[in-house]
């Protein structure tokens, strides 16, 4: 579990452009030369590009966390619980963390005019 950083740079662009991350699993927070866009949680992953940070050279970065699903799908600890104190929802926790293994910045990404 954590956060990955994707960096790229790009010329300038026109006004009212928009910044679509496309697929993302799971947390996206777009950095455009050093100021936060804002967090996204969930779909879409669509950010205004503020015009007035906009320069001709500009250095974007993309922060993606996943959730703690890799930390409690692997871990070991609760192998060495009781069966008593997992309860029956530990079974269907464990079935959601195995669907969100995946994650990072699967995009297609995209500047929109």
């Amino acid at each position: 579990s954590g956060t990955c950083v994707y960096r790229t740079e790009f010329k300038g662009v026109g006004k009212n452009a928009r910044l679509d991350l496309g697929e993302v699993k799971y947390v996206a927070e777009p950095i455009l030369n050093g100021k936060s866009l804002g967090v996204k949680v969930m779909p879409p992953y669509k950010f205004t590009l503020d015009t007035g940070n906009i320069k001709d050279y500009n250095e974007l970065e993309i922060r993606v966390s996943n959730t703690a699903a890799n930390e409690y799908y692997y871990t070991k600890t609760f192998d060495k619980w009781p069966d008593w104190m997992l309860t029956p929802y530990h079974e269907k926790c464990q079935i959601f963390h195995k669907d969100s293994l995946e994650s990072g910045l699967f995009g297609p990404i995209k500047i929109l005019y």
